[in-house]
């Protein structure tokens, strides 16, 4: 981005996904432990100008699970700039995603 003069920030949708355990803190409180995990997972895009919505989901994120939410997602994300646009998923390498048609 910086070889472009940061023009390339206004073209480009960056996504995360976070976790968050759900369990209750065991300081002040008695509880007994849940039998499993309880996790909270979430996926977003944002980009210069707009924001997807928010995806929640239960498991770990697999290739084939974010593949899915990708797809699922793939309207919004073509709105955030309809010529096309640059994607970066956290620290991966930067893929230039064009509208065809």
């Amino acid at each position: 981005m910086l070889n472009s003069n940061g023009k390339r920030l206004y073209s480009t949708v960056f996504s995360d996904e976070m976790g968050r355990s759900l369990n209750p803190p065991h300081k002040k409180v008695k509880v007994d432990d849940p039998p499993n995990d309880i996790r909270l997972n979430c996926w977003a895009g944002i980009s210069y100008q707009r924001v997807t919505s928010l995806h929640l989901y239960k498991e770990s994120l697999r290739t084939d699970r974010y593949q899915g939410i990708l797809e699922e997602h793939k309207d919004e994300l073509d709105k955030l700039n309809p010529g096309g646009y640059f994607f970066q998923h956290d620290k991966l390498k930067v893929i230039k995603v064009l509208k065809i048609g």
